[in-house]
């Protein structure tokens, strides 16, 4: 059994043996610090601030290099809004391999012509061909993962009008794909309202 890293000040343990069983702790413990809401009073003021988008309310977004299935199963997780959770944006970098390269070939080679199904299993084929796959997974779960992805990455996020979940950073290309415009631009779509977003970009600017 791995130990606990010495190097942290505390820690959370989760009652799940299985491989990649923390991810949906995880993934709760995040949305309830990013999401949480101020207290109102009397008077509705804390309400009033999460209107404005002046509340303590933190934009959330995954950054994805490598990886094997666990993190699969965390985008997955991140991109799957359900029991009053919101879809999270995600950033990968395909060059470096691993998930983050995997989901993208997934992302885009599922058009009209191929099914998020096809795509899935094709994908999940060919990851399995490669090796260092990682976990317990069969290639036919891997693919079920893998489509559920590509289905998840076509849903605009609620809360950001025409703005898909998934992006990619390229570290190959020179034209000007700067990882920390396209960090931040995943973390204004990201904001919960328009006075947020623009709050944040005077901060970092």
């Amino acid at each position: 059994k791995p130990s606990l890293d010495p190097n942290h000040t505390h820690h959370i343990l989760v009652s799940d043996a299985t491989f990649g069983g923390e991810i949906e702790t995880r993934n709760l413990i995040e949305e309830a610090v990013c999401r949480e809401k101020p207290d109102e009073d009397e008077d509705g003021e804390g309400e009033s601030q999460l209107q404005q988008g002046l509340a303590p309310v933190s934009p959330m977004v995954m950054l994805v290099v490598g990886g094997g299935y666990g993190t699969v199963k965390t985008v997955h997780a991140a991109l799957h809004a359900e029991g009053g959770s919101t879809a999270c944006p995600v950033v990968l970098v395909p060059e470096a391999k691993g998930a983050g390269y995997y989901i993208y070939e997934a992302v885009h080679l599922s058009d009209e012509t191929l099914s998020e199904q096809v795509v899935g299993a094709q994908v999940a084929a060919q990851w399995f061909q490669d090796g260092q796959v990682g976990g317990d997974v069969t290639q036919a779960e891997l693919g079920e993962k893998l489509a559920d992805i590509v289905r998840l990455s076509k849903v605009k996020l609620a809360h950001s009008a025409n703005q898909v979940p998934i992006k990619f950073f390229h570290t190959a290309r020179d034209d000007n794909n700067n990882l920390r415009d396209v960090l931040l631009n995943a973390i204004l779509d990201d904001c919960r309202t328009t006075t947020q977003a623009i709050r944040l970009a005077d901060r970092k600017s």
